[in-house]
């Protein structure tokens, strides 16, 4: 027919090792998605008082430094004044002031 367009050709799957010469052998099922499949581990962080050690109620990032954990803490309303790395029990505890005993 004069004026219409040419067939387009049929689009291939793409197959992950596949070069635009070919092989590979496996479709990609998710193409655009980057999927990390590595596990992010997180530290519970603990508070040392008088009354025993108990949990903060969150926890940080295993690459967190003390002044993370200092900050995270700050903003929850708790005033710690030392903080030390537990690699056993894989968490920060962290000695805070008790303002209302020591007043």
């Amino acid at each position: 027919m004069p004026g219409s367009r040419p067939a387009r050709p049929a689009l291939a799957p793409i197959y992950s090792g596949q070069s635009l010469a070919g092989g590979g052998s496996r479709p990609l099922t998710r193409p655009f998605a980057m999927v990390s499949l590595m596990s992010h581990r997180r530290r519970r962080v603990l508070v040392d008082t008088p009354k025993g050690r108990r949990s903060a109620g969150f926890t940080v990032p295993e690459s967190a430094v003390a002044a993370d954990v200092s900050m995270a803490l700050r903003s929850r309303d708790w005033s710690p004044y030392a903080l030390r790395l537990d690699p056993e029990q894989h968490a920060w505890i962290a000695l805070v002031m008790d303002w209302r005993r020591a007043a």
